[in-house]
């Protein structure tokens, strides 16, 4: 009824008194409805009625109506109307004060802590200023939210894996230059390391075979890997990133057949496009184990959350490669999920970034808002919740607190350090044409030399010792590049356990398939019609 008031009071002049307004108002709509002219007792009005509602209007507002005294007509109509007259001026009553909304965009993983630390955000500004502060929180993959910022998604504040991903946007003139240097620690608001999930094995089944104790337990024990597409996701280029460091710091203990053949694809020719890319041996010995991880992940997500869903929920691989944080966020959640980190392996220290997108708060005039909260995230009380979430705190103060249950590695390298910053890493190893995509295609040209020698040996007519399907032989330390005479000297293909994977799974015969699920994980044309014309 207050509503209808207001309606009322705003629509008919100002002049009138609100008690004759609305006594008039009552009366003609009286008439109306009777189809009587306005203002008459007159017989019934049996004209027929126009289609346009015109007439109805000009009766009920037309300011040359008179208006009758309250007396002088039924009060079914005007009762409750007469008493919504003495109401008070609507204007106060229907007032409603505007709440400022801020978009917060974060990469997947971050879901459930920010989410925690918004709704403690909001208490604090609403006990500071007395001010309602809304929350629209959007999640995806790092690149994704880096590039939908940049499409006209208006966040306000973001959090993403990458440094590099909040460089695009100051380069795109979202956010100023010199985001690092206006917030504590470069702009780092939580930290983490890449550690090797598993499924711990039951009191009934109590065997280690499964158990990846350390990152070259995925070789030694011949695991399925799960770890998310690095074209797609920060966390996969933080794991990436992790392995490598592991492989090149010569903490594993690599087999010297497996360092011999690493070193011999050097001195290959295919290999000369790397030659500029990989400046000392060890990089080669980390190539030649990242070349063995990915030959043993049967799909590579999206991003970091659906990885650890296809692991824990479709129960694909043996070992998730993820964030410390996604391992104790999934073990606070009840998932059946161990992870260990490797201590006596290296490792790098992942960083996480968070930036006011300056302008999008400017233009909406929430900077005072999105300002607030992100020193809000350095607080001590921020930081405190990250602990409880599984991230790394970057206060001294609340990691000290908490240091037992963050371990550290024997070797714990840092991007600024030994990488010489993101944009070195992206010219190295992710951009196009760089590192992943040799590794790429190395790797999916081998899955399809290894489908065309298994179709061979079970349905070339071998029969001999061993040659049942699910035994076909594999050599365990195959270079990154087989001479096509080689396949024939591959041993226990089938021990890799590698399902079916969205690398490359083909038919020796569909070679329009080939090139499509060649192309679809990036791989170049030029690279897709070799490879296809490889098989011919």
């Amino acid at each position: 009824m207050v509503v209808v008031a207001h309606f009322l009071y705003v629509t008919v002049s100002v002049h009138a008194t609100l008690d004759e307004i609305l006594s008039g108002w009552g009366q003609n709509l009286k008439c109306v409805l009777d189809r009587r002219r306005p203002g008459l007792a007159g017989p019934r009005d049996t004209r027929p009625r126009p289609r346009s509602g015109g007439h109805v209007l000009d009766a009920l507002f037309a300011r040359k109506l008179p208006f009758p005294p309250k007396d002088s007509f039924d009060g079914w109509c005007t009762a409750p109307l007469q008493t919504m007259a003495s109401l008070p001026s609507p204007w106060p009553i229907v007032a409603i004060k505007k709440r400022r909304r801020i978009v917060f965009a974060g990469f997947s993983v971050t879901r459930a802590v920010f989410k925690r630390i918004t709704e403690s955000f909001q208490q604090r500004w609403l006990a500071k200023t007395g001010e309602d502060v809304d929350f629209g929180l959007s999640f995806a993959g790092s690149g994704i939210q880096s590039r939908a910022i940049r499409d006209g998604l208006p966040a306000h504040v973001c959090c993403l894996a990458l440094v590099d991903d909040i460089e695009k946007l100051a380069r795109g003139g979202f956010i100023d230059q010199a985001w690092r240097m206006r917030t504590p620690y470069n702009g780092i608001v939580a930290r983490s390391l890449t550690v090797a999930g598993y499924r711990p094995q039951s009191d009934a089944s109590p065997s280690t075979d499964k158990i990846c104790e350390c990152f070259y337990d995925i070789l030694a024990k011949n695991l399925a890997v799960i770890t998310a597409n690095p074209k797609s996701a920060g966390a996969a280029r933080w794991n990436f990133l992790g392995l490598w460091s592991a492989a090149r710091s010569g903490t594993m203990r690599f087999e010297p057949t497996f360092i011999q053949n690493a070193l011999q694809a050097r001195d290959s020719t295919k290999n000369a496009i790397l030659h500029r890319m990989l400046e000392t041996e060890n990089d080669w010995i980390a190539l030649a184990f990242l070349r063995e991880v990915y030959l043993r992940a049967p799909v590579l997500p999206r991003d970091g959350r659906d990885a650890t869903d296809v692991f824990l929920r479709q129960e694909l691989g043996d070992v998730l490669i993820t964030y410390e944080n996604e391992a104790i966020l999934a073990q606070m959640r009840g998932l059946p999920l161990a992870y260990s980190i490797p201590s006596a392996e290296a490792n790098c220290l992942i960083e996480f970034p968070i930036s006011v997108v300056d302008r999008n708060a400017d233009r909406e005039k929430v900077r005072d808002v999105a300002d607030a909260f992100v020193e809000y995230c350095f607080s001590d009380e921020a930081q405190q919740i990250f602990a409880d979430y599984g991230f790394r705190p970057v206060s001294e103060r609340v990691f000290q607190q908490v240091r037992e249950r963050f371990p550290s590695p024997s070797i714990l390298e840092t991007v600024d350090e030994h990488y010489g910053g993101w944009s070195a890493v992206m010219q190295k190893f992710f951009v196009t044409g760089a590192v992943f995509d040799i590794l790429l295609e190395q790797v999916s040209l081998e899955l399809l030399r290894r489908r065309r020698s298994q179709r061979r040996w079970i349905f070339g007519g071998r029969r001999g010792r061993g040659a049942q399907q699910g035994n076909i032989p594999h050599h365990k330390h195959a270079n990154l590049v087989m001479d096509s005479d080689e396949s024939e000297q591959s041993t226990n293909y089938a021990s890799m356990q590698i399902p079916r994977t969205n690398l490359v799974v083909v038919e020796y015969e569909q070679q329009q398939q080939q090139q499509q699920r060649l192309c679809r994980d990036g791989i170049s044309d030029e690279r897709c019609i070799r490879a296809a014309s490889w098989l011919q």
